[in-house]
């Protein structure tokens, strides 16, 4: 075989292009939360309220909790897939969750304290 036929071999076997990899992460992230949200709707089902609670405090903070906890695990999970990727660079990334949390524990556990107070 000569240089021109291996040249020849080579280029009949490029494909189409590959996905570049972020559009792969989001394309995968996209699938997963509707696939999330349709087994939610066909499990779980609503809240019959569920307008009039999204307007708590609460109910909102369970939203951002669980996008702090996906987005956090997102990016590890984009960091740890490359081979140069080290989980020294996504350590931090799991502190925001539980900071959340541990601060609006806190928070709650001071109103709990001004709502049990009878007031004469």
């Amino acid at each position: 075989m000569d240089t021109s036929d291996l040249i020849n071999a080579l280029a009949a076997d490029v494909g189409r292009p590959r996905t570049p990899l972020p559009l792969a992460w989001w394309r995968t992230m996209g699938a997963a939360i509707a696939l999330a949200a349709v087994v939610f709707h066909v499990t779980v089902q609503p809240r019959p309220d569920f307008v009039a609670a999204v307007g708590t405090v609460r109910v909102l903070f369970k939203f951002v909790l669980m996008l702090t906890l996906g987005g956090s695990a997102f990016g590890a999970l984009r960091t740890l897939s490359r081979p140069e990727g080290s989980w020294r660079k996504t350590l931090p990334l799991f502190f925001v969750t539980p900071t959340l949390l541990i601060t609006a524990v806190i928070l709650e556990l001071g109103r709990v304290d001004e709502l049990t107070q009878v007031k004469v």
